[in-house]
């Protein structure tokens, strides 16, 4: 029951620069033309009506965001934070921290799904084993950081096969 407009700007932002909106606090140095633009074009949709304003009435509170390492921890100021849904809070997010979208998106699923939803598996090479044949061995593709073959040798040798277990490397 996800808000598809909102989903498709969170993908991929606002399509257009906004010509007709309110001029963004002169003072608001760290604000610049593309982050406006942006909340300039969520402030069009329903849930966000007035979120221009309650920046340029208190631009500083806002900046908090901008500057917060974990901007995706920081509350939203004002009624904004209970007023929006932990989604559009993403969505809100990709306007001053693109940076933290990521991030945000996995408090998301952790919100809506549970812990286990954004944790990989514990890999198990027994199970992997039986699902291997002649025809289908395993292959393994690694991403930086990752070895398995400390684990795959102390496996052939619980199955007794430490003679036969051969390793390429490509």
């Amino acid at each position: 029951n996800m808000d598809q407009a909102l989903l498709r700007f969170l993908l991929t932002g606002p399509t257009k620069d906004v010509k007709d909106g309110k001029p963004k606090p002169a003072d608001a140095t760290w604000l610049d033309d593309k982050m406006w633009n942006e909340v300039l074009t969520l402030a069009q949709y329903p849930a966000f009506q007035g979120v221009e304003d309650a920046i340029i009435a208190d631009h500083a509170a806002w900046k908090t965001i901008y500057d917060e390492p974990e901007a995706h921890e920081v509350p939203l100021p004002g009624e904004w934070n209970e007023k929006l849904t932990v989604f559009q809070k993403t969505v809100f997010l990709r306007t001053l921290r693109l940076d933290k979208v990521t991030a945000a998106i996995i408090n998301f699923v952790i919100s809506e799904m549970t812990q286990k939803f954004v944790e990989p598996p514990a890999f198990d090479i027994a199970l992997s084993y039986n699902d291997a044949t002649k025809l289908t061995p395993l292959i393994f593709i690694l991403s930086p950081g990752s070895d398995p073959v400390g684990e795959l040798l102390i496996f052939a040798g619980n199955m007794g096969m430490e003679n036969k277990f051969d390793s390429v490397s490509l």
